[in-house]
């Protein structure tokens, strides 16, 4: 560990350690110089939001392998505890990282909670666990962007997702895949998504619940609440997102409340805007849900939006149970929310599935097996999010 015009520069495992018992850790800079192989277990620098790191973390495209961390009895789990407003981390790889976290804790490799960017990172062939559980980061309360997450495994016990387990802020174009790559949230109303389990916005932050131009690929996702993007978006925003070729059920014996779909499980207040998804699965031969949807599982109340997306080729499977159960190629169960400019395709030789499976019909789009398409966008309303982005159904 070497100190140079005010930036630690660190060469191996014993440099990082060192730079960790720095007096000045939290607010220090830093760049990594070379590819580091951990050789003992690490303790989370920082403890949270308002303690945590707020300097400059450099990965100069540089691999730390091998990351381990048992921390069970502690809040925030992961490199940094926790990352401070001003953090930034960014240009660096996490490759075979085992992070535990406890029943009640935020974990992530990157961090557990995290108030800064990460930017350019990349986790690989790791596992984490806790109650809000990401490759990344627990829980994002500001930013994740260009990210790149593959063949990991995430194990909430309340919340999970291949990026972050619960999303405050702003994550976009970040990537999950892998087949090796199993996202799990357990137990009754636990969320699991490809990029997050849960989404939602901070009042008065426009920027905050956005999840924008996001692919998820060949993944598996399982929850009570799952979906190839998000577990829930409450009051959040999925837009240009896409999920393809991965697997989405749950695990649940009690099926009374499971809500699936091929992009969102539960849309609660949020909405879902030029997404799509295809080829995947969505439930399983003799699986018992609540809600199984080709785009979102169950579409709550009239803030609930689905805007401009489709479904393709998306196997449905299994069967659903309960007042307001159904299967669709849109929506499983759409309540008082709307369904606008949207169409789907159904996997060749299927038959007997609508756009909706139960509840209020779709809006300016086209029934499964028709081809009017020009009523997509024929007097379409366009939909204006809180940050001012302008969705118009003609341009999507």
């Amino acid at each position: 560990c070497e100190l140079i015009d005010g930036v630690y520069h660190i060469y191996d495992a014993d440099g990082l350690k060192e730079w960790a018992s720095k007096q000045d850790v939290l607010t220090s800079s830093v760049i990594i110089e070379n590819d580091i192989d951990m050789t003992e277990d690490w303790k989370p620098v920082g403890a949270g939001l308002d303690t945590g790191f707020s300097g400059d973390f450099d990965g100069n495209n540089k691999t730390v392998s091998n990351l381990h961390i048992d921390e069970t009895s502690i809040g925030n789990v992961g490199f940094f505890a926790g990352l401070s407003q001003s953090a930034k981390v960014h240009d660096v790889t996490f490759s075979g990282a085992v992070v535990e976290g406890g029943s009640s804790s935020y974990s992530g490799v990157v961090a557990g909670n995290s108030l800064g960017i990460v930017e350019n990172c990349r986790v690989n062939t790791s596992s984490v666990s806790g109650n809000y559980a990401g490759a990344l980061v627990g829980n994002n309360s500001r930013q994740v962007n260009n990210c790149n997450v593959s063949n990991v495994e995430i194990d909430a016990s309340y919340s999970g997702g291949g990026i972050a387990g619960v999303s405050y802020g702003k994550i976009e174009y970040c990537t999950v895949s892998g087949s090796d790559t199993k996202i799990i949230a357990s137990g009754l109303s636990a969320s699991a998504g490809g990029i997050v389990g849960q989404t939602s916005q901070e009042s008065h932050i426009s920027t905050s619940g956005r999840l924008l131009k996001c692919a998820v690929d060949g993944i598996t996702v399982s929850g009570s609440w799952a979906g190839g993007i998000a577990g829930e978006n409450g009051f959040g925003v999925v837009a240009q997102c896409v999920v393809t070729h991965s697997s989405i059920l749950h695990d649940v014996t009690n099926a009374s409340s499971c809500r699936i779909g091929g992009v969102v499980g539960y849309n609660s207040r949020g909405e879902i805007i030029a997404s799509y998804s295809a080829f995947s699965i969505v439930g399983e031969g003799g699986l018992t849900s609540e809600a199984i949807g080709g785009i979102v599982g169950y579409n709550y109340s009239s803030a609930a939006n689905v805007y401009g997306c489709y479904s393709t080729n998306v196997s449905l499977l299994g069967n659903v149970s309960g007042d307001e159960a159904g299967i669709g190629a849109i929506a499983g169960y759409n309540s008082s929310g709307h369904v606008i400019s949207c169409y789907a395709v159904l996997p060749q030789g299927v038959t007997g599935i609508t756009l909706i499976g139960k509840g209020t019909a779709a809006e300016h789009s086209v029934e499964v097996g028709e081809s009017d398409y020009y009523s997509l966008i024929n007097d379409v309303d366009e939909i204006k999010c809180e940050d001012g982005t302008v969705w118009n159904a003609e341009e999507i």
